[in-house]
């Protein structure tokens, strides 16, 4: 039952960016949903009284530090995303000790399948549109289902492909062909709303997750693939190479290759000169959300400088610390020569890589208003559980993940 309330929640925060008014109503119901689920975990099975890991002290610190700083710059948005971030972090340790890491993934399988049918059912024009690169006036085709910004739904959806490819991976027979292709058409999503950053970021956690599994598929089968997939882009080269520079505009003024990012590289020197400007904020950060735009006046577009302004340089280190330690985990997991469960922590590797990935160029990586970045939250906290016991012993270890299929 946890894997389907799960769902739900994640489905129901895809709407949570609508207009103002119904967002708060969309996230919070997310939210209280997850509480359910959690609440039906804790009854059902118990609570495994694990210590706190090093990726929930920090994220506690983080919460708790941002509600103290709110009080005293007196501002009221603030203190109140900064105690709603405290409990679903609290959530998130909760549920890390009580759901299995297949019933996570599965939950968001079903989340991702419900997404990708609700786009085409109810917005497939308007996609269509945005892939059609006949059409005039590029930019404002853009992909944006819901409510959400165009970028915003690359990453969500950019996060749909891996969490699909994770399980085909786990899966077998027509249920591994029906993942593989509901993938496909999550990253038609990502194409629609021309995310360039997404597209990137998945060709690199798809690359890691490969190089993770280097002894175990071969690297016949790396070299293989590659040389397909040239030979398919050496007998479409100039046809498909105009499609992708259409589609992620590469050629145009505002987002083209000589557009310095999108202006991101100018709004990366505005963080940084603000970060840097005021000794407080540089060391303490100015709170969760201090870094949004009705505060800052503008968008900072990089998690990482978001975290510093939000956290301060100290507790934003040693955050971004415990996610590259969790990814150094989950590679070492998968290379050991009798590495448990290998398919499953591969999927983890190329989710948790694409949303770091992605991250450098939008800033949703620690968020709870978004379906990806809550269950980033509920990854990390369980993987990292996870990791660190099989790191020592494994066999008094109560939950031996089970990979099956959803249906």
């Amino acid at each position: 039952m946890t894997k389907y309330l799960l769902s739900l929640a994640l489905f129901v925060l895809l709407f949570a960016n609508a207009e103002a008014g119904s967002a708060m109503l969309f996230q919070l119901g997310g939210i209280g949903i997850i509480t359910m689920m959690a609440s039906v975990a804790v009854l059902r099975e118990g609570i495994d009284r694990k210590p706190l890991s090093l990726f929930e002290t920090v994220m506690l610190i983080a919460a708790s530090l941002s509600m103290a700083i709110s009080i005293f710059s007196e501002v009221e948005y603030t203190s109140l995303y900064s105690l709603t971030f405290l409990y679903v972090i609290c959530l998130a340790i909760v549920v890390a000790r009580t759901v299995t890491l297949s019933d996570i993934l599965s939950g968001a399988t079903y989340s991702y399948l419900a997404m990708i049918s609700a786009c085409f059912l109810l917005t497939r024009q308007e996609m269509f549109d945005a892939l059609n690169i006949s059409l005039d006036n590029r930019w404002a085709l853009r992909y944006a289902p819901f409510g959400l910004h165009p970028n915003l739904a690359g990453f969500i959806f950019g996060g749909g492909v891996a969490v699909l490819i994770t399980q085909a991976l786990v899966s077998t027979g027509k249920n591994r062909l029906l993942f593989a292709g509901a993938s496909l058409l999550s990253l038609q999503i990502v194409m629609a709303s021309s995310s360039r950053a997404s597209f990137l970021a998945l060709a690199l956690a798809v690359a890691i997750a490969s190089l993770a599994n280097l002894k175990r598929i071969g690297a016949k089968v790396i070299g293989g693939t590659i040389a397909l997939a040239f030979i398919v882009v050496l007998l479409k080269t100039q046809s498909l190479f105009d499609y992708l520079s259409e589609i992620f505009e590469l050629s145009s003024e505002q987002r083209g290759i000589g557009s310095g990012g999108s202006g991101r590289l100018e709004l990366w020197q505005m963080a940084l000169d603000r970060l840097f400007s005021d000794p407080i904020q540089l060391f303490l950060g100015g709170g969760l959300r201090s870094s949004s735009y009705e505060l800052l006046g503008f968008n900072t577009e990089n998690s990482y400088l978001t975290i510093m302004l939000d956290s301060g340089i100290l507790v934003g280190t040693v955050l971004i610390f415990s996610i590259c330690r969790l990814i150094s985990r989950l590679w070492r997991q998968i290379r050991a020569p009798q590495g448990r469960e290998w398919r499953l922590y591969t999927g983890v590797l190329m989710l948790i890589t694409y949303t770091v990935a992605e991250s450098v160029f939008n800033r949703y990586l620690i968020a709870i208003g978004n379906p990806l970045s809550v269950l980033f939250l509920l990854l990390c906290a369980k993987t990292e559980l996870v990791t660190q016991h099989n790191s020592q012993e494994v066999n008094d270890y109560k939950e031996m993940i089970e990979i099956r299929s959803p249906f």
